[in-house]
């Protein structure tokens, strides 16, 4: 009998300090979660939640942080990529009247060496006029974080910037288009344009004719000619095709490809049964103005006056 009091008493004395252990794991694991969470990692958050539901299925906050990352976690992977671009320092500045084009190839030549070639820019002047890439930028700079340069920059051009999956977009700061809507049928067919990866593009001065030329002949090859984009220009002026666009990615997905050339070139694209219809923006109807929609982006704001 002494033995089972003295096994009972052993158990309610440590019965507390194993409550106070889970706790604390719980309230560590969670806290692990918050901390991915403000760093853009989607999956580290996602575990560590899950592993305190494991340990307190009610905890409801868990629960609740959960929920938001599956709501939001594009969101999450670009305020990664963000972060990413955040962390490469870059040694020295020295622009002195350069264009806007020549500061974002030469921030992109650095961003690529400072980060082993893990980071890529990727940036895309849309613009159709051409007159943002000529704009003078003089900025002397040493030991910036990439993104703070990149915000440097478009604050003396007058631009903004947004950051996306596979690309970082300057625009102007005034006049951007209002989001476009994607209907479920083109959301089904951009699914298969959206699994070919376009290794590279380097297209400077090619007119929107070649670019889709290009484009369609990489997507053939690369699905092992199961896909076929169609690719028709609806424009009886025939002005569309030649308009020239510049556009340099890599390792890019083949949906993304086409709409930063038709963002480039002032068009609208649609999915139809048989192909992909481009048309002039100034031309198309307000309803069937669908072109793929932009994933949820990063956005600098306007330089205040």
């Amino acid at each position: 009998m002494k033995t089972i009091g003295i096994f009972v008493v052993g158990l309610a004395l440590a019965s507390p300090v194993l409550a106070q252990d889970g706790a604390q794991q719980i309230q560590a694991a969670y806290q692990q979660g918050l901390i991915a969470i403000r760093d853009g990692e989607v999956e580290i958050a996602r575990t560590a939640f899950q592993g305190v539901l494991e340990l307190d299925p009610r905890h409801a906050n868990a629960q609740f942080q959960l929920n938001q990352l599956a709501s939001s976690g594009n969101q999450l992977d670009l305020r990664k990529r963000e972060l990413a671009l955040s962390r490469i320092v870059v040694p020295q500045v020295a622009f002195s009247a350069v264009t806007l084009s020549e500061a974002l190839d030469a921030l992109a030549m650095v961003v690529d060496k400072e980060s082993a070639h893990k980071f890529a820019t990727n940036f895309v002047l849309n613009d159709p006029s051409g007159e943002l890439a000529k704009r003078a930028i003089s900025l002397d700079l040493r030991g910036a974080p990439a993104t703070a340069v990149l915000k440097y920059i478009c604050d003396q051009a007058g631009v903004v910037y947004r950051i996306e999956s596979h690309a970082i977009v300057v625009r102007h700061a005034r006049g951007a288009a209002a989001p476009r809507v994607q209907s479920e049928v083109e959301a089904q067919r951009e699914k298969g344009l959206a699994r070919i990866i376009v290794p590279q593009v380097a297209f400077s001065g090619a007119t929107v004719s070649e670019a889709l030329d290009g484009l369609a002949l990489v997507v053939a090859r690369e699905s092992g000619n199961k896909l076929e984009t169609n690719f028709v220009l609806t424009d009886p002026s025939g002005e569309l095709a030649k308009r020239e666009i510049s556009l340099e990615l890599k390792d890019v997905p083949a949906n993304a490809v086409l709409r930063y050339i038709c963002d480039l070139a002032a068009a609208s694209y649609r999915f139809e049964e048989h192909a992909i219809v481009l048309r002039p923006l100034k031309s198309a109807p307000a309803l069937s103005t669908i072109a793929a929609e932009p994933a949820p982006a990063v956005e600098s704001a306007p330089a205040q006056p």
